[in-house]
């Protein structure tokens, strides 16, 4: 069984760039990767709910990197800073970063993205990967850091899945 990390931003970390997520704002989750060679990073199902009032969308993006950092010596999709607390929604443009997953939202409710596999996602494996979480609700996310999950797996070639043959 894979072992699961929090998010170096997510709910409940020192810097939470998730629970009550102003309306209109993006936040990173924070860079996941050291420039080793890994196999990928699994992502699991990320749990949020929105605040009262939280009709609209939220969405789930992707930034890349091949050599990580806060820039401008990391160079990431459309200039996202990884190690931000600060809104980046302005950055959130498609075709210059990769919009995953957006899920229409109603009032006080739980959602979840999808799990996904980053090099299922991109088609290869960049070494670092930061994901960014949009709320484009007419309220900010709940305050509640246990109405939250975002939790990710490393899955590298010392410990990888098992082969079954037939």
């Amino acid at each position: 069984m894979a072992t699961f990390f929090q998010f170096p931003f997510g709910p409940g970390q020192t810097t939470d760039n998730v629970t009550g997520l102003a309306a209109g704002q993006g936040k990173v989750l924070g860079s996941v990767g050291d420039g080793s060679l890994i196999f990928d990073i699994v992502v699991a199902p990320l749990m949020f709910t929105t605040g009262a009032g939280g009709i609209g969308a939220v969405e789930l993006w992707l930034a890349l990197s091949e050599n990580g950092g806060a820039p401008p010596t990391g160079l990431w999709s459309a200039g996202i800073d990884p190690t931000s607390a600060s809104d980046q929604s302005a950055k959130l443009v498609d075709g210059q970063i990769r919009l995953l997953q957006s899920i229409t939202t109603a009032s006080a409710s739980t959602y979840y993205f999808d799990w996904f596999s980053i090099s299922a996602v991109v088609g290869g494996f960049p070494m670092y990967s930061c994901p960014v979480l949009r709320n484009n609700t007419a309220a900010a996310l709940s305050a509640t850091s246990s109405n939250f999950q975002a939790r990710y797996s490393r899955q590298n070639f010392s410990s990888p899945a098992p082969l079954v043959y037939a």
